[in-house]
């Protein structure tokens, strides 16, 4: 069975793993190694040493990995004051999954870009994703003198905007 552990316990784990591999970590090393150590490893209880239950979850990760990427295209008219009609192309993913439910068992759905349910639940995904981008990268920014603002910016917009508030992609 597996369980969670805290950022720094994986981190101490992994870092006294890579100094006896020349700062090296291989997974299939490293999961043979505690395998090899059984319970007394720490990290021992993070994995599924059930064969069975373990394939199940490597297959449904597969599967997700399947869906990830796929996207639903369409196309957004607009329509000047001079009456000039322009037709943008536009793309979102083609499932959403909604992070709030995933641990009750939902899955992804068909996004709809006209429901403004999903809409939120994009603008949701997407601030939890430019912040874990912004957290990982935010150093390479600032080291090529850059500035984390204009994404700080985008992302208060996005968090403080009303669902009503929200169009199809326009």
């Amino acid at each position: 069975m597996s369980v969670r552990m805290l950022r720094k316990e994986r981190e101490k784990i992994v870092k006294e793993f890579c100094s006896r591999h020349n700062g090296i970590f291989n997974a299939e090393t490293f999961v043979e190694e505690v395998r090899s150590e059984g319970p007394d490893h720490p990290a021992y209880n993070y994995f599924t040493w059930d064969d069975t239950a373990a394939a199940q979850k490597y297959r449904n990760w597969e599967a997700r990995m399947f869906v990830q990427g796929l996207k639903l295209v369409f196309e957004v008219e607009h329509q000047t004051t001079s009456g000039k009609i322009t037709i943008q192309e536009r793309d979102v993913p083609l499932l959403l999954s909604p992070g709030a439910k995933r641990q009750q068992g939902y899955g992804y759905y068909i996004f709809d870009p006209d429901n403004p349910d999903h809409l939120e639940e994009l603008r949701r995904q997407s601030v939890v994703d430019l912040k874990a981008w912004l957290e990982r990268y935010s150093t390479a920014l600032v080291s090529a003198g850059l500035t984390t603002q204009p994404l700080d910016r985008i992302i208060s917009t996005l968090e403080n905007m009303k669902p009503s508030t929200l169009q199809a992609a326009e």
